[in-house]
């Protein structure tokens, strides 16, 4: 990594923003375009979102002890 620490930073807020950007279209706008469809009902929509979660919550509790040993 580079030396300069606005680099550094730079580096920090863009891994994050690219972390956030799935996780804001399964929670935001992918609810925005089951909820606007009539065929679903709300709890269709509730479980798809689940659904669509689940790789963030079973990735930080499997991954998470790995990466911390």
């Amino acid at each position: 990594m580079q030396e300069s620490k606005r680099a550094r930073l730079g580096a920090l807020c863009a891994l994050y923003f690219a972390q956030g950007v799935p996780w804001a279209f399964i929670t935001v706008a992918f609810v925005a375009v089951l909820v606007d469809a009539d065929s679903i009902t709300d709890e269709q929509v509730a479980a798809l979102t689940f659904a669509g979660t689940l790789p963030w919550m079973f990735g930080k509790l499997v991954l998470g002890p790995l990466i911390d040993r």
